[in-house]
């Protein structure tokens, strides 16, 4: 009966052992198993930081391209001239509009043209060695000169001046005298020759298209 006991006793032990062995078990499987989920748990040092980027820089515009300047002659460019040096008058001309202009100087007696030159926008040019005739100065303003047909291409107008120019020499004891006009293309306040405004076909009929020397009929 104590053997039994002693038996039963041991057996009771031994399972009581077991079960601490097996709780024992299960709580270190437990406590190893949380330590590897923290290890597998990623580690962050300080607040996160935050990366800006600079915008792109918009691209420029596009430049249209510059359109090419319109075809121009220098001023004082004589076009047509019918004489050279034959004579002492002189006509100076200040063109002081906004746009270039050829100048026609018509004799009216022959209808020859004597001169025609070229007067860009806000310059003067002076006209030398006009020989003795009584003209009428005609003059067309615009831009884009062509140079085949001789006349504007753009913006044109077209005008006379009213009072004839009396281009004269004489001999006196001191020597020669000769005509010397000034005259402006533009409006000024203390000017008193009158212009008229032509049409383009009323100006060439005048003056003649392509100034062979003698005016249109």
């Amino acid at each position: 009966m104590a053997t039994g006991h002693w038996l039963l006793q041991r057996q009771v032990i031994a399972t009581l052992a077991l079960i601490v062995i097996v709780t024992t078990g299960a709580v270190l499987l437990f406590t190893r198993h949380e330590q590897g989920q923290k290890q597998q748990q990623p580690v962050t040092q300080g607040s996160p930081q935050v990366v800006y980027k600079a915008a792109p820089e918009p691209l420029p515009s596009p430049v249209a391209p510059r359109p090419p300047p319109a075809p121009r002659l220098k001023t004082g460019t004589n076009i047509w001239t019918h004489e050279k040096g034959s004579g002492r008058g002189t006509l100076r001309v200040n063109n002081g509009t906004s746009y270039d202009a050829a100048v026609t100087l018509l004799d009216e007696e022959t209808g020859m043209v004597r001169r025609l030159v070229y007067i860009r926008a806000r310059e003067v040019t002076t006209l030398n060695a006009i020989a003795p005739c009584r003209c009428r100065l005609f003059f067309a303003l615009g831009t884009d000169w062509n140079a085949l047909t001789e006349e504007f291409g753009q913006d044109s107008s077209f005008s006379m001046f009213d009072e004839l120019l009396q281009f004269s020499e004489s001999e006196t004891e001191k020597g020669v005298r000769w005509a010397t006009f000034s005259i402006t293309l533009h409006p000024v306040r203390e000017g008193k020759a009158k212009t008229t405004r032509l049409s383009k076909e009323e100006f060439e009929r005048q003056i003649g298209k392509r100034y062979t020397g003698k005016a249109s009929s």
